[in-house]
């Protein structure tokens, strides 16, 4: 039973030399790279700033804006934790278009209505004319209709004029036959 005892003391202490003289291997492999950076990644202070990103951004938003920066778009135009996710994506795909959507990047405008804005400006239609988030994505149509036909959009452009108005407007003034009041469903005159 000696014999084995220290023959297991023997075995700890030749391990134990094997260690010491690893460790020093691997300290002299370091001062032999002295132009090695030891840098620590702040790990606290990037999860604080995800945090906060969290904080500011949905998940929707977020995968809009990383979308964004791997189509190689400027992001900050559609960075405002205002917009929603489908209000950044439609800006986001009116950039890939090529289009200039800072007209419209704020948070009152439709989705809908941002898309026909990016339609628009993607066919050459100049939308400074009907350029409002008052309107709808109808209004729109109507006053793109009329815009494209010629036709001066002064009498369209009151955003208190439902979608059905100003097509009965535009189609007079298309047809150059023009009376201030409007049609009633029963033919008579409002």
């Amino acid at each position: 039973i000696l014999f084995w005892q220290l023959y297991a003391i023997k075995q700890q202490i030749n391990e134990y030399h094997a260690m010491v003289k690893s460790q020093e291997l691997k300290n002299e492999r370091m001062i032999k790279n002295q132009y090695t950076e030891q840098r620590k990644v702040q790990v606290k202070q990037n999860e604080k700033t995800l945090i906060k990103m969290d904080e500011i951004f949905t998940k929707e938003q977020i995968a809009q804006l990383k979308l964004a920066k791997d189509h190689n778009i400027d992001y900050r135009i559609i960075a405002n934790p205002k917009l929603s996710h489908k209000q950044m994506k439609v800006l986001r795909e009116g950039l890939e278009l090529g289009v200039n959507v800072k007209p419209y990047a704020h948070p009152e405008f439709d989705p809908l209505c941002m898309m026909y804005y990016n339609d628009c400006l993607d066919n050459h239609i100049d939308i400074k004319p009907f350029l409002s988030s008052k309107y709808n994505a109808q209004q729109l149509f109507q006053l793109a209709l009329a815009s494209e036909a010629g036709v001066n959009i002064e009498k369209l452009c009151n955003p208190k004029f439902n979608a059905n108005e100003m097509s009965e407007i535009r189609e007079r003034l298309e047809a150059k036959i023009w009376k201030d009041q409007l049609v009633k469903k029963d033919g008579s005159w409002i």
